[in-house]
């Protein structure tokens, strides 16, 4: 025996405020960090990129001391 799917309700005026949950297709608030219905876990994405390695601070420290060694040494040796 085939069960029915119920009537997809119409949404209220909030509609801008509700998801999707990608695991049971239930309507949930967007944000929500837990599905109320299934309770799947929603995973948030990151907003922190990772920096690439020649941003890092070590990186800047060593660009920058490198630059004052080269200009040092310009300094010195120039006639």
């Amino acid at each position: 025996m085939r069960r029915e799917q119920p009537a997809v309700e119409p949404l209220s005026p909030n509609a801008r405020n509700v998801a999707i949950c990608p695991f049971c297709r239930e309507l949930i608030t967007k944000g929500a960090v837990r599905c109320p219905h299934c309770h799947a876990e929603l995973k948030i994405p990151s907003m922190k990129k990772k920096r690439p390695f020649w941003l890092r601070p070590f990186m800047l420290g060593f660009y920058t001391a490198t630059i004052i060694w080269i200009i040092a040494l310009i300094l010195y040796f120039h006639k």
